[in-house]
């Protein structure tokens, strides 16, 4: 348990900087500060979307090549 505990506690951290960042960013570039929090939102919503992505694709390649040694392994 005190691994899954470090590893969220991290992306808690890392997610709190990254948001800072963002908002600097933002702010830095005449964003007014009423849709600063809206803007934050999507960002983050944006960020899932990706991670989402990217797992289902590795998800997709780990089951094409597993796919594809079965097979090899039928014709042996």
């Amino acid at each position: 348990m005190g691994p899954v505990c470090l590893i969220l506690l991290s992306h808690s951290q890392n997610l709190g900087n990254c948001c800072r960042s963002v908002e600097g960013a933002l702010a830095s570039m005449g964003l007014p500060q009423q849709s600063i929090p809206l803007a934050l939102f999507l960002f983050n919503v944006g960020v899932e979307i990706g991670q989402l992505i990217f797992v289902f694709v590795v998800l997709l390649v780990i089951r094409v090549i597993h796919h594809l040694l079965q097979k090899q392994q039928q014709q042996l």
